[in-house]
């Protein structure tokens, strides 16, 4: 029987903790592999105005506008690193890209997982030396259509 001889403590700070991105997905094999992103996120994204119309107005001036868009979508992205990552890990995360059901975790409280979708143009891997690598992945987050009429 083993005995322990000494207690460590390891503090890993490659994530955050206010809010981490960590994410699933189904893997090669049909089974579900599950990995957390640093701290560095870059979120971003862009709204997307739709047809616009010209309302009807019996007096011209008392209206505020002229012109109404019919519909709004807004995507959000983020783009996550994974920095000294090993060579085993990378090939994990090639999965990751390859993968129809990717998940992320987005409220840790209430464990809620969403639907995201990782950007195919955007995995870029970073050799740094011959043992370690950073990854750099976008992923595109639900769309939030908007009807203003």
């Amino acid at each position: 029987m083993a005995r322990v001889t000494e207690k460590l403590r390891v503090h890993i700070d490659h994530c955050t903790l206010t809010s981490p991105f960590y994410v699933g997905w189904v893997n090669d094999l049909g089974g579900v592999d599950f990995f957390m992103f640093s701290k560095a996120q870059a979120w971003g994204g862009n709204v997307n105005r739709g047809n616009e119309y010209e309302p009807y107005f019996p007096s011209l001036s008392v209206t505020t506008a002229t012109r109404r868009n019919l519909t709004t979508n807004a995507v959000r992205r983020v783009q996550v690193y994974a920095e000294q990552i090993t060579t085993q890990q990378v090939i994990g995360l090639e999965s990751l890209m390859q993968s129809g059901r990717v998940y992320w975790l987005s409220d840790v409280a209430n464990n809620k997982w969403q639907e995201v979708i990782p950007m195919q143009s955007s995995y870029d891997l970073y050799e740094t030396d011959g043992v370690l690598h950073s990854l750099t992945i976008d992923f595109e987050l639900p769309r939030t259509n908007i009807q203003s009429n």
